[in-house]
């Protein structure tokens, strides 16, 4: 539907909206952040529990075979006088997950970091003594570089993939520039239209 306006000439175009594919794209988009933030807690206390486990294990495996099958209920750790603190973090990354519009890799990773090492914070005075404890804090800090070395690198991987992808389509580009080109700059044959 256009309008043209009295004493002008040009036309206003009414663009229509979709309202049903604008509300199913944002909902669609806040629950798949919202999923991203939860895995991203959800690795984070698999984390710092796996090396809470590590600590117990150099103290006793009969104790750390005990743990291993609770392992997946590691966001229970959460719940602890670290909560306090935590709970900040947790307001402030699912506020940051759900409106940014680049909340990604980086993003995910610091979450990750940072819940694990409230699991650690919390777990770790639960452990009998030192040496445990110095056994869960260096495998913490292990596992917690090859976790970040992991998504920086297939971040790259990704990165790289559309970097090669786009490269392809420049190079087509170009050709079709060139083509067309060499299209308009050809002398016009005589007898033809």
């Amino acid at each position: 539907m256009s309008l043209e306006p009295q004493g002008e000439s040009c036309q206003l175009a009414w663009v229509d909206f979709d309202l049903e594919d604008i509300l199913a794209g944002t909902f669609g988009r806040i629950i798949r952040q919202a999923f991203l933030f939860a895995t991203a807690v959800w690795t984070g206390c698999m984390l710092g529990g796996l090396a809470l486990v590590i600590g117990i294990c150099g103290y006793s495996w009969h104790d750390a075979l005990e743990w291993l099958p609770k392992l997946w209920m590691s966001p229970l750790l959460l719940f602890s006088l670290w909560l306090l603190a935590n709970l900040p973090v947790l307001l402030c990354g699912l506020v940051y997950f759900i409106i940014s519009e680049d909340a990604g890799f980086t993003a995910w990773g610091v979450l990750v970091a940072l819940e694990s090492f409230f699991v650690m914070a919390a777990g770790s005075t639960r452990l009998p003594s030192n040496e445990p404890i110095a056994y869960a804090w260096i495998s913490w800090l292990i596992l917690l570089g090859i976790l970040e070395t992991c998504v920086w690198l297939i971040h790259r991987r990704l990165e790289k993939r559309w970097a090669r992808e786009l490269a392809i389509l420049k190079l087509e580009n170009a050709r079709r520039r060139a083509e067309l080109k060499a299209e308009e700059s050809e002398p016009s044959k005589p007898g033809s239209i």
